[in-house]
């Protein structure tokens, strides 16, 4: 879930879409040409992990990736799937076989700008034999698998699996002693994803999906270029020299935490809508507390708004006209939920926890007592409402007739409902505090939250959750 994404930003949409002269602060000596680009400078403070798009399970690795290789569809604007490296593509009555017509003439370049391949049906199959293969240990090899997508996903990981566990099929037992239970072959030619032709591509599922376009932006369903894949091994996505770009920018340079510089690509396919020649980003850990003061300054174009100094700014006409509100990401949901095997530390009594959870007026109690508006208001104080969802799976992700799945019945019964009821939610505590006594549980029950202090405004948002809960 896009943590980062319930933020406040600051935009200078000149700056962004127009020239803009380096400062000298943040301008190379010998860069006498920054004058005449468009350059866009921002201060990041989450380093990535790896660039390695295919194996990667946090969004900060898919932020940046994503400027780097273009996928089957795009977005639109408004949030509307649109031909991205598939020029076309259609499906079958039920929707069990999809095919993709491959955009001709896209290039696969190297960090130099250097053309190194052309982008081919075969990249995606390339892609998912990858994927779904458990030595590549790809952590969000999920989206393939989740309701058995694509045909023989979880068939051929199992069976790698297998054979990275039993050393090829010599071993019975593990280093524990277990038996290890032998899995069928499955080869990787038996994947559901196939290219009949240079430019076209199939997948096949295993049921219906109505959603699968949705799921192509995913990073695991990013091409990549199989005779460069072969060669980088174990070293692809190690360093912006162990991978191929085909999207808007290069990676021209990277320093882990210190600076990264995305050139525009000048053999992207679709670059005359690429208004940026340079995203000049550096790394400062305490952008949260010095953002907003070298945006101000002209130094950044960008920046995020902590919670407590919000005020401030709305209260200042020159730096209100800057803030820019939330815009909703209906891609996503983030929600709570519950931890039923909890392994952490014994001073936050696991097991006490673990008898209280399993009650369901226990979790009922809790559920009610959070109230999303107040949590969503310490992102958006001004406007919470647009970051509420009233379903997990977000509007606008499936629609059958021109009908949006959520205001289908039996879903337009619900959608709209916030969760939030105080007066149920003691009624239901009362009741579990009952029948957990009998059980044995004690009271007060330690509830964890997670937290990262490096997002701007969770502490806030794990002080309101808290009294709330209390």
């Amino acid at each position: 879930m896009k943590k980062f994404g319930l933020l406040a930003l600051i935009f200078s949409l000149f700056l962004i879409s127009a020239c803009s002269t380096t400062p000298p602060s943040l301008e190379d000596e010998d860069d006498a040409s920054s004058a005449d680009k468009s350059i866009y400078h921002i201060m990041y403070y989450n380093e990535i992990a790896t660039l390695n798009y295919l194996a990667t399970g946090t969004q900060v690795d898919y932020a940046l990736c994503a400027n780097l290789v273009d996928c089957l569809v795009d977005y639109d604007s408004y949030g509307n799937i649109i031909p991205g490296l598939a020029e076309s593509w259609s499906s079958n009555e039920d929707m069990t076989q999809w095919t993709f017509k491959i955009r001709e003439g896209v290039k696969w370049v190297d960090c130099s700008g250097k053309e190194i391949a052309e982008v081919k049906a075969d990249d995606w199959v390339a892609s998912a034999e990858y994927v779904n293969n458990a030595i590549n240990e790809a952590y969000s090899r999920y989206t393939y698998t989740t309701g058995a997508i694509i045909h023989n996903a979880q068939e051929y990981y199992d069976y790698t699996a297998y054979m990275l566990k039993s050393s090829n099929g010599t071993k019975t037992k593990d280093d524990d002693g277990n038996e290890i239970t032998p899995v069928p072959e499955v080869k990787a030619s038996e994947l559901g994803v196939t290219a009949p032709s240079e430019y076209t591509l199939v997948y096949t599922l295993d049921q219906p999906c109505p959603f699968f376009l949705s799921v192509l932006s995913y990073s695991t369903f990013m091409p990549v270029n199989r005779d460069f894949l072969t060669k980088a091994g174990d070293m692809f996505g190690r360093s912006k020299e162990n991978i191929l770009y085909n999207g808007a920018f290069v990676l021209t340079e990277y320093v882990p935490q210190e600076r990264r510089t995305l050139v525009k690509n000048d053999k992207y396919w679709d670059k005359d809508k690429v208004h940026i020649d340079e995203i000049d980003a550096r790394f400062r850990s305490d952008v949260l507390d010095v953002g907003p003061d070298l945006f101000m300054k002209g130094e950044i174009d960008r920046t995020i708004i902590r919670r407590d100094i919000m005020d401030e700014w709305m209260s200042d006409p020159e730096k209100a006209s800057q803030v820019h509100s939330m815009r909703p990401d209906t891609s996503y949901s983030y929600f709570y939920c519950f931890n039923f095997d909890p392994e952490f530390d014994a001073q936050y009594e696991p097991e006490n926890w673990r008898k209280a959870v399993m009650n369901e007026n226990f979790r009922k109690a809790l559920a009610l007592s959070l109230n999303g508006r107040e949590l969503a208001a310490v992102y958006e104080p001004y406007n919470p409402e647009i970051l509420l969802q009233d379903t997990i799976t977000p509007r606008t992700f499936v629609s059958v007739d021109g009908t949006d799945y959520s205001d289908l019945a039996p879903l337009a019964a619900v959608t709209g409902n916030t969760g939030f009821d105080a007066a149920a939610a003691v009624s239901y505590r009362d009741k579990a505090k009952k029948e957990l006594e009998e059980e044995g549980v004690t009271f007060p029950v330690k509830v964890l939250m997670p937290y990262n202090p490096a997002t701007a405004n969770w502490n806030i948002e794990c002080d309101v959750a808290k009294k709330q809960l209390e």
